[in-house]
């Protein structure tokens, strides 16, 4: 087990914007490895050290607080862990755009960094194996320094909430992560496995794996927690993002030019667990439906813009009650009418709303 000692110290904010004055919690340093099992990087991942704490947050300022879908829903697992943004930061003034107030006990990763410093690495991959070796499920900010990362990032099980994001004073459309590969079944970034949340904000995500199903640029898999803003995501291959049996949220979002649907909303295998928030998105010129939800899934898609799809706006089949459309603007998609109800799906299980089409 890693035993925390305290030093004094401060640690400098790098970002342009100002200075935050911290103090440091060092920890015994341990040797992670990336071997853990699943492929996450060809890269040497052995490294001292894995992270730093931040004694206080920042300043509060303006909050855009993640919510899960307010519908109740059955659950045959034992322990779904709470939504992310319950124990992640809020969004301020001071740190990442949109800028995130820390817990206190947030440590704080930066990818690439130097090889002498013990809280950087040289892939994202590495800071993920680092936090799954520590065994440490304290809140991780990943600050991504800007440029191309090509890579497949997988955040296994019981990590905690981590978030991955660009680091103070980056342009927030300047990190792109890519997958391009033969490979079937391999998503840029997958969330898999109970205990872990994710949230990734202002990140440019590219996708290509050959496979039939399973063809996902961003996937939340069974028990998955995955929350996503003012990202920017497209596959030529599959659909941009998906989730299976797992909690979704996707806010602010552009998803294009994907070969299958934009988003999609699948529940497990028994129909009963499994739903996705998507609001304030800009969903368009996908080969498939702007978005879809069925196999007993709940879902709510509400503000959003769903244009020039080759498929419907939305497609909803087999879904649970509580889903919703609701405050949507819908032109130019190849299919009509607005929302395709299919399957078991009636009007007393979804409630239609306020679209424009």
């Amino acid at each position: 087990a890693l035993v925390p000692a305290r030093v004094s110290g401060t640690r400098r904010d790098r970002d342009a914007r100002g200075t935050m004055r911290a103090a440091l919690v060092s920890r015994v340093p341990s040797v992670c490895s990336g071997g853990s099992g699943r492929r996450v990087s060809h890269m040497d991942t052995a490294k001292r050290g894995y992270g730093a704490y931040v004694s206080k947050a920042c300043r509060a300022g303006d909050p855009d607080t993640h919510t899960g879908c307010d519908a109740p829903r059955r659950t045959r697992r034992a322990i779904l862990f709470p939504p992310l943004v319950t124990a992640a930061a809020l969004v301020v003034a001071e740190l990442v755009s949109p800028h995130m107030a820390l817990a206190s006990d947030t440590r704080v990763l930066t990818v690439p960094g130097s090889s002498s410093d013990a809280f950087s690495f040289p892939s994202i991959a590495a800071a993920v194996a680092a936090i799954a070796a520590s065994g440490d499920k304290s809140p991780v900010l990943i600050h991504l320094a800007s440029g191309v990362y090509d890579e497949r990032v997988v955040f296994g099980a019981n990590l905690g909430n981590v978030t991955l994001a660009p680091g103070p004073g980056v342009d927030e459309n300047s990190v792109t992560i890519t997958h391009k590969t033969v490979v079937p079944y391999e998503s840029t970034i997958e969330v898999v496995g109970d205990g872990t949340s994710v949230t990734l904000r202002n990140l440019r995500i590219r996708h290509a794996s050959k496979s039939v199903a399973n063809n996902y640029a961003v996937f939340a898999n069974a028990g998955g927690v995955l929350a996503m803003t003012d990202c920017d995501v497209s596959s030529t291959t599959g659909c941009g993002i998906a989730c299976e049996g797992s909690d979704l949220i996707v806010t602010k979002c552009l998803v294009h030019d994907c070969k299958s649907h934009g988003v999609a909303v699948f529940g497990d295998l028994l129909g009963d667990v499994g739903g996705g928030k998507i609001e304030k998105c800009f969903i368009t010129k996908n080969g498939g439906d702007g978005v879809v939800v069925r196999q007993g899934a709940i879902g709510t898609i509400t503000e959003c813009e769903i244009v020039e799809n080759d498929g419907y706006a939305v497609t909803l089949i087999d879904v649970r009650k509580g889903t919703a459309v609701k405050g949507n603007t819908a032109k130019g998609n190849k299919r009509t009418p607005f929302a395709n109800l299919g399957g078991l799906t009636s009007g007393d299980d979804v409630e239609v709303s306020g679209n424009i089409f």
